[in-house]
């Protein structure tokens, strides 16, 4: 999923159910996988199919609380992060100067230099030091990682920022190595700076027909009667 092949990994995944549907690894990695092909009810399903049979398994289900707009159940849900699903949820719930605290505290104890570039780009954005935010956002741009749902958070915050040119790159990178969570790109608020542009409604139509695609992927392969759930 994280280079850019969640559809395939949505079909094996929903394959392998076939065979078995007591494993709660299966349903975190389908958590994971319809998340970022934009089914988030089923994201969410695959996330409770997950704990109802192992009470203690990690899931990435604070993503999906997130992108449904359910910044609530994202913050309640998000003490096992590294600090930033913390601190956006809480700017998200409006409140900023409390994120601003956590990422503060986040950063002093974070080693890995990508974590590190996420949680002060944030920080500087909720302060509005723009062009402290802009000089490290640059920092993850020129970056070589390639999770696509990193660059769709990347996207959203550089929106936010009104970096027009910016936010269309990362979100294009987003989409075409495999993030096309299209119920969240088309409401999201910190993508309304650019949604007037001609070229964020090219990659919004992109990612349209590939959430499209993955929707009838997962209906053909018995998404809703393992889930409980439409597509």
């Amino acid at each position: 999923m994280e280079q850019g092949r969640a559809l395939e990994a949505l079909k094996r995944l929903l394959e392998r159910s076939a065979g078995t549907r007591n494993d709660p690894e299966l349903f975190a990695g389908l958590t994971h996988a319809c998340r970022y092909c934009g089914l988030l009810e089923a994201s969410l399903a695959a996330h409770r199919q997950a704990r109802g049979l192992d009470r203690n398994i990690t899931t990435s289900v604070v993503h999906t609380y997130f992108l449904m707009g359910d910044y609530a159940s994202a913050l309640d849900a998000s003490h096992a992060d590294y600090g930033f699903a913390t601190a956006i949820s809480l700017a998200m719930l409006g409140k900023t100067e409390r994120a601003i605290e956590v990422l503060r505290e986040k950063e002093a104890a974070t080693k890995g230099r990508l974590g590190r570039l996420y949680l002060t780009s944030l920080r500087a954005a909720l302060m509005g030091d723009r062009s402290e935010a802009v000089r490290v956002s640059d920092e993850q741009l020129a970056g070589s990682f390639r999770d696509p749902e990193g660059w769709y958070y990347l996207a959203r915050q550089l929106g936010y920022l009104n970096e027009t040119d910016r936010a269309l790159i990362a979100l294009e990178r987003a989409v075409n190595w495999g993030f096309f969570c299209f119920p969240a790109m088309a409401s999201d608020p910190w993508l309304d700076s650019i949604r007037g542009e001609q070229r964020f409604t090219e990659i919004l139509s992109q990612a349209e027909a590939r959430h499209r695609e993955a929707r009838d992927v997962f209906t053909s392969l018995g998404g809703p009667a393992l889930l409980g759930c439409s597509a």
